[in-house]
């Protein structure tokens, strides 16, 4: 398959979005449950300097500076045994950019990419969540930081696409280090960001949760600790595994019609053969005979090939959920994701075709 596909990101400055590519980048080019991440070399540079500055114990001046405004575009190949299985760019709009004075025509810019995109990815600071000495200050931290903003965004796209709907939407909660030692637990996470973006858990919204970190002691000693990215690799999986769901659906959809012609052709030379079959031998033309049973066997083959090239779709998306299930609960019951359908939390299972 090589269409390209398009992620949109979106999340306020220092949201952690630019950390998080070189983050999944560092995790995803070693590879995943045999899937590998391959960054096309215009931007292999850039993703390598911004780890090896992550990487030195420097304090926070590690961390690269807020995305001045401007929208960043990532290209990726996703692979498996060594063969490109999906090509894809994400679009970063920074948190500048969605403070940008010209703001119609912002909007335009990023309901075109939503329009054109598989995933929509909402960044929301973890920090937010480690600030505050209740619940009630860490959701204002969370609305006056992300959600006064995106959360209307997100309304104005699902008004103006009724017929499309939203595409899935995938909430990575940054520096969930910060909060998690603060003793913050996943239920308020989810309650807060569920109470901030009502619109992206209503009906026919399909949306996830899932909190990421650049490395369990990367704060500690004022942000001297190491680098080692949890659970960054996830999100992006979600997102190529709903691109290849998505593929599929078309290409089953492509594989009945075109095979169900195949099949009337087929039908049609079968009767010939019958019917000149039945002609006395000495009126058979039994050259013309050969030639449709020829046909047919060309026939047979390009349905075998649709058929083959539809299980493979089918397999490498069952490898996707397999691996998304696999990564989403740990022995201890943990979870590393959460999963929406209607906004009622459920446990993730392989969509059916």
């Amino acid at each position: 398959m090589s269409e390209s596909s398009k992620f949109t990101m979106l999340g306020m400055s220092r949201s952690g979005k630019t950390c998080y590519i070189a983050g999944m980048y560092m995790k995803m080019q070693s590879g995943v449950n045999g899937f590998t991440l391959v960054a096309e070399k215009d931007i292999r540079k850039t993703l390598r300097r911004d780890l090896l500055e992550l990487r030195e114990p420097k304090g926070t001046e590690r961390f690269p500076v807020a995305t001045p405004r401007t929208i960043k575009e990532y290209h990726f190949r996703m692979c498996y045994d060594l063969k490109d299985i999906v090509s894809f760019e994400i679009e970063d709009y920074s948190g500048e950019t969605l403070d940008d004075e010209d703001e119609d025509e912002i909007y335009k810019n990023i309901e075109q990419s939503v329009t054109e995109s598989t995933v929509l990815y909402i960044f929301i600071d973890g920090e937010s969540f480690e600030k505050g000495n209740s619940k009630e200050k860490r959701k204002n931290n969370v609305y006056f930081g992300s959600a006064i903003t995106l959360c209307e965004m997100i309304q104005d796209f699902a008004d103006s696409h009724k017929e499309e709907g939203l595409p899935p939407i995938v909430f990575v909660v940054t520096k969930a280090d910060l909060y998690e030692k603060k003793g913050v637990e996943d239920a308020e996470v989810i309650s807060v960001i569920k109470e901030l973006f009502r619109p992206a858990f209503s009906k026919n919204t399909t949306t996830y949760i899932t909190a990421v970190s650049l490395g369990e002691t990367i704060s500690d000693d004022n942000y001297r600790g190491e680098l080692n990215p949890i659970n960054v690799h996830i999100p992006f999986f979600i997102g190529c595994y709903h691109e290849y769901y998505n593929r599929c659906v078309i290409l089953q959809h492509d594989v009945d019609v075109e095979n169900g012609k195949w099949d009337d052709k087929k039908n049609g030379l079968e009767d010939d053969i019958d019917a000149e079959s039945r002609k006395w031998k000495i009126f058979r033309n039994q050259a013309l005979i050969d030639d449709y049973r020829k046909r047919i066997s060309s026939i047979n083959d390009n349905i075998d090939s649709n058929q083959k090239l539809l299980q493979d779709s089918k397999e490498m998306l069952i490898r996707f959920g397999i691996s998304l299930e696999h990564e989403n609960i740990e022995e201890d019951g943990e979870r590393h994701f959460y999963y929406f359908k209607d906004g009622r939390q459920m446990d993730f299972h392989e969509f059916q075709l």
